[in-house]
């Protein structure tokens, strides 16, 4: 479960990006992007799984996603949750450690070949 043990946050971003949202707004709104990290973006749209997950009930989740939804902070695609910085933080996060581990791989098979006792 999550390839990310932490993730970038520029406050003075993430401020101005929740301008206009309700205090409740914000909290749901932070908690669903810990938790998109922790699910490696796949966050199910299942209200009951949300509201558990946010310690909220369904009625207040239904109220919040909407809101969410209609100010442009999450979307809906495929059955689950997104958000589009998300999105494109875990994309760069996959391709980095893609790479690293192909690097690492590059220098193992190399070794093995080259040592001399």
């Amino acid at each position: 479960m999550g390839t990310l043990k932490w993730y970038k946050r520029d406050p003075h971003r993430a401020v101005v990006g929740m301008t206009g949202l309700t205090l409740e707004e914000v909290g749901a709104y932070n908690l669903l992007l810990d938790w998109l990290y922790i699910r490696d973006g796949k966050l199910p749209d299942e209200p009951a799984v949300i509201s558990q997950y946010l310690h909220t009930n369904l009625r207040r989740w239904r109220r919040l996603r909407s809101s969410l939804i209609a100010k442009k902070k999450i979307y809906v695609l495929g059955g689950f949750l997104r958000n589009e910085r998300t999105d494109r933080e875990l994309v760069s996060a996959n391709t980095i450690a893609a790479k690293r581990s192909q690097a690492a791989r590059r220098r193992w098979s190399g070794k093995g070949a080259h040592h001399q006792f």
